[in-house]
């Protein structure tokens, strides 16, 4: 068990019918929060409470204080002190798995992207909300969001655990100094303090959303293309085995997936590489 205090659980009355995909009335019992302090990991929590059949057939979301071994996309390290919104959304697969993770990354940035901009207009704040493919959400680029997904079995039923980590309610200077300069916060943009349980809330309803469809629709292809990141930039594309394809970003194929134009023409990457943006250099007047 991790360090901190146990969960607290916001459950009651009949469970929510999560199967049948049907729209969600009350978020409190048809997706429950377990809360909890200081945990390593929301991500490592659910799969410890998986493992052990703590968790029941549906879906719940547990969300810290804080982490102490947060981890993004590749393993990377994701500092989560306290204000953030730190969870992990547990979602059992009924349906067709392949069909359910057609689109799925994609889907939930455009829901992340969606819950961000819905804070920052609740207060009055406009800001440039985009994607950089294929996880992580930034507010006038810089990074304010991330979200990633990933499938554990348990006696040979697949879930799905959506982890999402929101700076939040604190100062980009509580975060490390090597991502200050890349990363930003939503006290920051906001100017005070954020309505981080509302934000939590609309996160647990957009990515439920996302969760319950299958594939791209033209509205996520349209809103992923119009969020995007670095368009008409330099960009690589890393590839197992540590091959890197160079180009400019020109956007996203019917796919969701990055189009490259290179030296040899338009090229698409694949499923599961890693796009990185490369420093535009500016000249000064």
């Amino acid at each position: 068990m991790c360090a901190g205090s146990g969960p607290q659980r916001r459950r009651s009355g009949a469970r929510y019918d999560w199967r049948r995909g049907s729209p969600l009335r009350d978020i409190d019992r048809e997706i429950p929060i377990e809360r909890y302090g200081e945990v390593d990991s929301t991500n490592l929590l659910a799969r410890r409470k998986i493992e052990s059949g703590e968790l029941g057939g549906g879906p719940v979301m547990l969300v810290a204080d804080r982490q102490t071994g947060g981890l993004g996309r590749f393993g990377r390290p994701w500092s989560s002190p306290a204000g953030g919104v730190w969870a992990t959304l547990v979602w059992p697969v009924q349906r067709d798995l392949p069909r359910v993770l057609d689109g799925l990354g994609l889907r939930l940035a455009v829901a992340c992207a969606e819950a961000i901009e819905h804070e920052l207009a609740a207060h009055g704040r406009a800001g440039r909300v985009q994607i950089k493919w294929p996880n992580d959400v930034l507010i006038n680029g810089k990074k304010a969001l991330g979200v990633l997904a990933e499938v554990v079995r348990h006696e040979g039923r697949p879930i799905i655990l959506v982890g999402v980590g929101v700076n939040a309610d604190f100062p980009a200077g509580a975060l490390p100094e090597e991502v200050r300069d890349s990363a930003t916060t939503l006290r920051d943009v906001i100017g005070r303090s954020p309505n981080v349980a509302r934000l939590l809330d609309d996160l647990r309803r957009r990515l439920a959303d996302a969760l319950q469809r299958e594939g791209l629709s033209e509205k996520d292809l349209a809103e992923a293309r119009d969020r995007l990141f670095g368009v008409g930039e330099p960009a690589v594309v890393r590839l197992n085995g540590g091959l890197e394809i160079a180009g400019v970003l020109r956007g996203l194929d019917d796919r969701g997936l990055p189009v490259l134009e290179t030296a040899d023409g338009p090229w698409t990457a694949p499923p599961g590489a890693a796009l990185a943006h490369c420093p535009v250099a500016r000249s000064s007047v």
